[in-house]
């Protein structure tokens, strides 16, 4: 901070001269005491000299003008002449002191203040000691290790180099090489381009002596805004994965980082792990979110709840359809089901669920989540409704039954948007990279060797598994930022290493709610986040424009924007500075044939520190650094192959495989207590064994209706004729399974057909209260026979139907 002067106003010309004077005098009779004491110790204070003013034990002292008169007195002595003459070279040298010091007061009095020095602001570039308070440097003992932000470029001074250095303009140079042929055989260069034809440059020795790299490694979080292809890979996650000691979780549209730096972190002792949900050659890791539900736990709705809540809300724009809701409390309590109670417990394993071919009604599957055990040795203690012990989860009997108790275009509008929001898991390739787990989200942070893992999702799957991509930063955000334990006055760790968590491409994730939160509190559970976008404008589009994600970064790196209004964003954050411009005014006469007056006036006036111009314009290679509390850094890239020892680590090749922490154990499966359905095979069954499962249940459904005629029939009065009808339609006495068969009596009444077979023992009477039996007709008759050769067709049809 600049020194704040005081203003004073200019003094009138009277007392500047009384004061000069008074400086003059009191100087001639300080200063001419030295020549007088010279003199008169010469001559051992002699009695001839006068009467001293006092003594001082054995030194007299006298009157400082004393040797004025001992000059006029003793001058023509020529035993004294010599010192006499030395003794008035000293009073003149006296004399002459003090007029300088008369001279000099007037002057200075005569003078304005020079007032503020930053008046209008005293933003500057950060220099050498400004960049060591951050930290970034290395220092004598001190190591700095983190986040590769960028490098400072010093002169043999040791003074940072920014556009205020004198030596700015020439700290690139154009790197030259040979041309072909023989024009570089004549020694002629021509300057260096990169594949994409843009002209290459070099660091200036002459003029940059020093290149120190920054790294922060302050355990806060990072923003950078860098456009497409301005090198934010090369320049800040190679470098920082290549020295980044501990764990770390990358998103890697590209893959990119994987292929140069998976390799070395494995080489150092740390799990590589590699996710790629599209991954097609199984290299890659397994993840199944529902493996993180902790079952058998009081946690376990709270996890579901947590996993549903991102798989229905893909956008990230909030639970506001009527169906949404619906669909993900249905889908919380199926999560739960497929967990406790089905062989395949995964996202897949719901899709398949809900879209079972095998169901013959939507409100079977609802039964079936109503009465399955889920709990068979009752150890949770669950409890119903009516204060009943239960082995049947609360949670998704509720679901089950609000299902059930929908109307049915309600019912089908629930269960289309629940399909429709677990879809993606029905992709085969998906569904085999999230069908089970090589690993969870808590083991980044407490396995016993630091894990590496990298989000691999290439350009082509990035959109549609936005929804997967999300819900995995999601989880492991709220998972291993759940709990914290204290002891001894202080929080204590629950992690075993500390871990990075780097997320290229953020908005490309859509709307992340938890991250502009996790920013806050995340840092006080060993998780760093370093996130990265081409624009503040994206961040902004998605969070709006009071975002809290650039404020709650304490360190933002910014490359050469494209955008006017970024770059006058980045103005601003540099700040103001005040400048100091002279003025050279001159008047002439009219003919200009003589010279007027030349007036020089000097003011101060605002200037950004960097205006947007010069941030559109910075140099490829230049960057800036802005930390909380300290001036900006005008710095360097910091690119990974400029470094002999990175360059190297960067060739070691990636693992073929990835790294597996944990074994996929399997979970029981757990029947219903009213089975309703086959269990799932683990191959899908194929279409000649659909149609033969389908025809036995045709076969026996039919048997069970016939026997139900054969009772009517019986009753009636006329067993053998009804017999005889059934035999003469289809020569087996079979009908359809479920088919209504009704006719109307002589009383107009109908009834259904659904009594016992005749092999059981005969109904008692009923009361004289109820409805009489019915008698059927010939007319009826004909009826049943009708309807019987109507199955007989439909058995014809099942042979051939896909089912």
């Amino acid at each position: 901070m600049s020194k704040l002067l005081t203003f004073k106003s200019k003094r009138n010309h009277k007392v500047t001269v009384i004061l000069a004077f008074t400086v003059l005098f009191a100087g001639l009779f300080l200063f001419g005491a030295i020549p007088t004491q010279w003199f008169a110790s010469r001559y051992a204070y002699d009695v001839n000299l006068g009467t001293p003013l006092t003594m001082v034990g054995s030194i007299a002292v006298y009157w400082p003008t004393e040797w004025l008169a001992w000059g006029w007195r003793f001058g023509d002595e020529d035993a004294l002449r010599s010192n006499v003459h030395f003794m008035a070279m000293l009073g003149a040298a006296t004399v002459a002191l003090s007029i300088v010091a008369a001279i000099a007061t007037s002057m200075h009095l005569s003078d304005y203040s020079n007032g503020m020095e930053g008046l209008h602001g005293t933003a500057h570039w950060a220099e050498r000691d400004e960049v060591n308070n951050t930290g970034f440097l290395s220092v004598g003992d001190y190591e700095s290790r983190g986040v590769v932000v960028g490098s400072v470029i010093m002169d043999r001074k040791r003074r940072v180099i920014h556009p205020h250095h004198p030596k700015y303009a020439r700290r690139y140079k154009p790197l030259m090489v040979r041309r072909p042929g023989w024009k570089g055989a004549l020694g002629m260069r021509v300057q260096k381009r990169d594949k994409h034809g843009q002209p290459m440059y070099t660091v200036r020795r002459s003029v940059v002596k020093y290149i120190e790299i920054l790294r922060d490694g302050k355990n806060t979080h990072i923003f950078a805004f860098c456009p497409t292809r301005s090198g934010k890979g090369r320049g800040m996650i190679i470098p920082t994965l290549l020295t980044w000691p501990k764990s770390v979780m990358v998103n890697d549209p590209k893959g990119e980082a994987y292929a140069l730096t998976a390799g070395f972190r494995a080489y150092c002792g740390q799990e590589a792990i590699k996710f790629e949900p599209a991954c097609k050659d199984g290299s890659g890791a397994r993840w199944n979110p529902l493996d993180e539900i902790r079952i058998f736990t009081a946690d376990d709705v709270k996890d579901a709840q947590m996993i549903m809540s991102m798989a229905c809300d893909p956008k990230g724009e909030g639970l506001e359809d009527y169906f949404d809701k619906a669909g993900y409390e249905f889908l919380t309590g199926l999560a739960l089901h497929v967990c406790y109670a089905e062989d395949n417990n995964s996202l897949e394993g719901i899709a398949q669920f809900l879209g079972d071919p095998r169901w013959d009604t939507d409100k079977q599957m609802y039964q079936h989540m109503l009465t399955a055990i889920h709990d068979p040795d009752g150890k949770m203690g669950w409890r119903d409704t009516g204060g009943a012990l239960t082995k049947t989860h609360p949670m998704i009997a509720n679901a089950a039954k609000t299902m059930l108790n929908k109307e049915d275009k309600d019912r089908s509008g629930v269960l289309s948007t629940a399909k429709s929001l677990l879809s993606l898991y029905l992709d085969p390739i998906v569904a085999q990279n999230t069908r089970c787990s090589d690993f969870k989200v808590r083991d980044l942070m407490t396995h016993h060797k630091p894990v590496s893992l990298y989000y691999v999702v290439g350009p082509a799957d990035m959109v549609r598994l936005i929804p997967l991509t999300r819900l995995f930063y999601d989880l492991f955000i709220r998972r291993n930022a759940a709990d914290m334990e204290f002891a001894d006055g202080r929080s204590k760790e629950s992690y075993s290493f500390e871990l990075l968590m780097i997320i290229d491409e953020m908005t490309s994730l859509k709307k992340l709610p938890v991250i502009q939160e996790a920013l806050g509190y995340v840092a006080g559970y060993g998780i760093r986040i370093f996130m990265l976008v081409q624009d503040i404008a994206q961040v902004e589009d998605l969070y709006g424009d009071k975002q809290t994600v650039e404020s709650g970064s304490e360190t933002r790196v910014v490359y050469a924007p494209n955008r006017t209004e970024t770059a006058q964003k980045i103005s601003s954050m540099a700040g103001k500075t005040t400048v100091t411009e002279a003025k050279a005014t001159q008047s002439v006469d009219g003919m200009k044939l003589v010279p007027g007056n030349t007036s020089l006036n000097t003011e101060k006036i605002q200037r950004d520190l960097i205006t947007a111009e010069e941030v559109s314009s910075l140099h490829d290679q230049d960057v800036l650094i802005f930390v909380k509390g300290q001036p900006p850094i005008y710095g360097r890239k910091a690119f990974y192959d400029e470094d002999p020892v990175l360059l190297g680590r960067a060739k070691m090749p990636a693992p073929k495989r990835s790294a597996v922490l944990r074994t996929p154990e399997k979970r029981p499966h757990i029947t219903s207590a009213s089975e309703t359905r086959q269990a799932v095979p683990d191959e899908p069954p194929t279409r000649e064994q659909i149609v033969e499962d389908m025809s036995e249940k045709w076969e026996a459904s039919r048997r069970a209706m016939a026997e139900q005629i054969s009772r009517k029939l019986g009753a009636s009065g006329d067993n053998s004729s009804a017999r005889h009808d059934r035999s003469s339609v289809d020569g087996k006495g079979i009908v359809a399974a479920k088919q209504p068969v009704g006719g109307e009596g002589e009383g107009g009444s109908s009834d259904r057909l659904d009594g016992p077979s005749d092999n059981r023992p005969r109904p008692k009477p009923r009361s004289r209260y109820a409805n009489r039996d019915l008698v059927l007709t010939a007319a009826d008759r004909e009826r049943i026979n009708s309807l019987v050769a109507d199955v007989a067709l439909t058995e014809q049809v099942a042979k051939i139907s896909a089912f």
